[in-house]
């Protein structure tokens, strides 16, 4: 898994893209293979070796407070990651969250989009849509994941298929943090405004 740490980070949305910006030049570098129970080393392009079965912890060094942004190819919740404090063995939750998704330059027909919308959605609905997109446009969605904010529930709402199908679960409650729902659509001939109609119909 490819990441990229980045401290002293801005949480506006110039200063996250610049740094994702970045990031990609990053990319660009042979990664530095990190092994569990290893330090993760900051601003360089690292990769987790995830190879092995099973939990696995790696640690990042803060000496003060501040906010660091981690810059990966993948989301959180594709697997599991979390931020642990180690001295008090407590969650550390996250500021704030995006996900940028790029454009297929040589293929007018695949493409791919992000909705990143507040508020909390009517289950029924959501379903409804759920269904009737995927017996309609499943064969042409090749990737769809994200989170969401279901009324009543507590925890976040993560998910994520592949064409007609699709899967999902409840994650990490929401505590104090804004609900709200991303999701990320990759596919052909995806009609985006559409697609974001549709979810939007869902917002209580």
């Amino acid at each position: 898994m490819s990441l990229v740490i980045q401290v002293e980070q801005n949480k506006d949305d110039v200063s996250l893209r610049n740094s994702a910006e970045h990031c990609v030049r990053l990319y660009a570098e042979d990664a530095e293979t990190v092994q569990p129970e290893q330090m993760i080393p900051k601003g360089k392009h690292i990769s987790l070796n995830l190879e092995s079965s099973g939990q696995k912890e790696f640690y990042i060094e803060i000496k003060k407070d501040m906010n660091i942004g981690l810059f990966a190819q993948h989301t959180a919740e594709e697997f599991d990651m979390k931020l642990i404090e180690l001295d008090s063995n407590k969650e550390i939750p996250v500021g704030v969250e995006r996900t940028w998704v790029a454009q297929h330059e040589h293929d007018d027909e695949v493409g791919s989009f992000s909705i990143e919308k507040n508020g909390d959605l009517d289950e029924k609905k959501l379903q409804a849509w759920i269904s009737k997109l995927l017996s309609e446009k499943g064969v042409d969605i090749f990737r769809m994941k994200g989170f969401l904010s279901i009324a009543g529930e507590s925890d976040r709402f993560v998910f994520q298929g592949v064409h007609m199908l699709f899967s999902g679960k409840p994650d990490r409650p929401w505590g104090s943090l804004p609900r709200r729902n991303q999701l990320v659509f990759i596919g052909r001939n995806l009609d985006e405004h559409e697609m974001r109609k549709g979810f939007e119909d869902c917002i209580i």
